[in-house]
């Protein structure tokens, strides 16, 4: 008998474990969240006002050989501040997909 005591309070703090384990990494993900978010929207106000006092209006960061008006905005963006090759792939993911949430992924000027 006070083996399946034992057993059964066993089973019952590894339970807890897991499920104080799981809510933790499901608070993780959604700090994760918030602060991708944040700096997603840090990076696009810092871009938006670039883009703006550089060619009037903001255009996608990554432009498409359609939109080709001018070198693709992002490129230009990093290099003035310089920032590094190691940052800029992930940087420009960001930039595009606020752009396309808030422009439904199309370019202002088509």
């Amino acid at each position: 008998m006070s083996r399946e005591i034992l057993s059964s309070r066993a089973f019952e703090n590894w339970y807890f474990e897991y499920c104080e384990a799981e809510r933790e990494l499901q608070d993780a993900q959604r700090s994760f969240e918030v602060k991708k978010r944040d700096a997603c929207l840090f990076l696009f106000s810092a871009y938006s006002k670039w883009c703006t006092g550089r060619f009037g209006e903001i255009l996608r960061p990554e432009q498409t050989a359609v939109q080709c008006e001018v070198e693709d905005p992002g490129v230009l963006f990093f290099d003035e501040y310089k920032i590094g090759s190691s940052l800029r792939s992930v940087l420009s993911q960001m930039l595009n997909q606020v752009y396309d949430e808030r422009f439904g992924g199309v370019s202002k000027n088509e």
